[in-house]
């Protein structure tokens, strides 16, 4: 997603802080971190949430496409949460997303 080598540092950090929590399928932020978040690379950078998003967006549809049963059910809620972001009013389900 983000082009780096190892981001094992990074996913540390994260998951270190008081908004992220951490499970089985990876680091999730709070909801209401991850909606502000969200704005903020919007607002900042929106190229690069652009390609962020795409790279998500695909990342999750071809994991959905390569699974069945028990973990599509966990894969599908946050491939809807990648396109649910892409509404103009923000999300409508919002899920978790990983990170």
């Amino acid at each position: 997603m983000l082009d780096v080598p190892d981001v094992r540092e990074w996913f540390q950090w994260l998951r270190d802080l008081s908004f992220i929590e951490s499970g089985r399928l990876g680091l999730f932020p709070h909801d209401l971190a991850r909606e502000v978040l969200i704005a903020d690379l919007r607002w900042r950078n929106p190229d690069w949430y652009a390609k962020l998003h795409e790279r998500a967006r695909a990342y999750y549809t071809a994991r959905l496409e390569q699974t069945q049963g028990h973990q599509q059910q966990h894969i599908l809620p946050i491939t809807r949460s990648c396109i649910a972001i892409t509404q103009p009013s923000g999300p409508t389900s919002p899920g978790k997303m990983a990170v």
